[in-house]
């Protein structure tokens, strides 16, 4: 690899594990009998939430996989397999990219490396070598540390349930409350035990190892490996990926589509000033995430629970684009409505209304914002001063808006830089701390259609009064 030399390894997932190692910082300092005492640290630390992404990701291939050695093998696919499959979120392919790892107890030169030609049934070199490593000879893992904790998280996971014969609460992957601690049915349990067969006898991985490398030079490759390439921009990932099922609604159901005659944009830093009235694609994704989750991440996200939902994230979003201006030249300067920040908003609160905890659940305030935004009730125009309200001084707002002090709160001291308007353009803009303004805006629309506060809001507003 560029002139140094390297070890591509095929390994099976166990034998990995067994014969790997990370060193990051906890794992150097927490092993066991000082093991690795005095090792350098050439990693950051695990991230948890990665780690459980990547071991759903194997799992979900391993399925996959599965499913079709079944079907080569004139297995019957039973639904409930199916269904297994359904639940978790599956692209057309998938592979995992080779790991990198060091040998640091080893020549440079290789020379202390224990290789054996293989040879095929007649003798012949195969061009293979079978490598033996000696018990100092660790596979220090560069590049890799949260599929190999994914490997560990799912393993154990299959080797639970399979003994079990029942699911967890929470893991890999999420039953329905009612399979819960239920004795699992024998074909779903067959099937889990050939998953964790394939996991263990047939899946191998693929792993470039470096030899004998400082650690100068390890710190180096492991920063040269995540920081020299350029990230795929979020517009551009969501239109490639075809496992999400969001992306897949999105493409599916919306683009092009009747009822979504707004263009959907890559780029993902939009012009105020050469506005064609385009959404970035990034921006609908987390607006129909919100629609369909109630957060912005995708994570936990099933296929099954989108598709439940998917008839209300289209009438939302065929009413939004019956508004006027919306997707037209220059829609920014004439709607609020065209700022993601404004349709998460009204997301959010939809899901809170719809689906959230029981104490903000609210049928009828749902059907009052649908019918709100299907009769046009609610001015979206710049012009309207209700949405300056949040960069005004509360003592101001409340002057201007009696009883608006019950719904928007603002623990003091807090920066909310919730955005300007702009005199001379006559503009309403937003600010881009996302997560602190969308709740507020959808206080404010609560209160023009008065609805009732958001729980969290009056209880605040209690604790406040309280100290006061």
């Amino acid at each position: 690899n560029l002139g140094y030399p390297t070890v591509k390894l095929q390994m099976s997932i166990r034998d990995f594990l067994e014969t790997s190692w990370v060193a990051n910082r906890s794992n150097i300092e927490e092993s066991e009998e000082g093991l690795f005492a005095g090792e350098a640290v050439a990693q950051r630390n695990l991230v948890p939430s990665h780690a459980n992404g990547l071991a759903q990701y194997t799992l979900t291939s391993l399925i996959n996989s599965e499913i079709k050695t079944m079907e080569r093998e004139g297995l019957n696919v039973s639904p409930k397999i199916q269904a297994l499959k359904e639940a978790l979120p599956s692209g057309p392919y998938a592979t995992l990219a080779p790991l990198v790892c060091n040998i640091r107890a080893c020549a440079r030169d290789y020379s202390d490396l224990v290789a054996k030609k293989i040879e095929d049934k007649n003798g012949s070199d195969t061009g293979a070598i079978f490598l033996s490593l000696s018990g100092s000879q660790v596979l220090w893992v560069v590049d890799g540390q949260h599929r190999r904790r994914g490997f560990e998280i799912l393993l154990n996971w299959l080797k639970d349930i399979t003994q079990k014969g029942s699911y967890p609460k929470k893991g890999v992957y999420t039953p329905p409350p009612h399979e819960v601690g239920q004795s699992m049915d024998p074909v779903i349990l067959g099937f889990w035990g050939r998953v964790l067969n394939a996991a263990l006898a047939k899946s191998n991985l693929a792993i470039e190892v470096h030899l004998g490398l400082i650690a100068e030079e390890e710190q180096q490759l492991f920063v040269d490996l995540n920081n020299k390439q350029r990230s795929a921009g979020r517009s551009e990932v969501n239109s490639f990926d075809h496992s999400d099922p969001i992306n897949l609604l999105i493409r599916e159901d919306l683009e092009g589509s009747t009822i979504f005659p707004i263009q959907i944009s890559e780029n993902d830093s939009p012009d105020w000033h050469n506005d064609s009235g385009d959404l970035a694609r990034k921006d609908i994704k987390a607006v129909c995430t919100f629609l369909a989750g109630g957060k912005s991440s995708t994570a936990g996200l099933s296929p099954a629970i989108v598709n439940y939902r998917k008839t209300g994230i289209l009438k939302f979003w065929e009413l939004i684009a019956k508004y006027p201006n919306v997707g037209s030249q220059g829609a920014k300067s004439k709607t609020i409505l065209q700022q993601p920040v404004v349709l998460k908003a009204l997301a959010k609160l939809i899901f809170d209304l719809a689906y959230g905890v029981p104490k903000i659940r609210d049928e009828e305030g749902l059907k009052t914002l649908f019918k709100a935004l299907e009769e046009q009730w609610i001015d979206f125009s710049h012009a309207n001063p209700l949405w300056r309200v949040l960069f005004l001084e509360p003592s101001e707002r409340n002057q201007q808006y009696p009883g608006l002090a019950n719904y928007i709160y603002v623990k003091p001291g807090t920066n909310l830089d919730a955005g300007n308007w702009d005199e001379k353009n006559q503009w309403c803009r937003f600010g881009s701390r996302h997560n602190d303004i969308f709740p507020r805006i959808g206080d404010l629309i609560r209160f023009e259609l008065e609805l009732k506060p958001r729980p969290t809001v009056t209880k605040a507003i209690e604790e406040d009064s309280r100290v006061i």
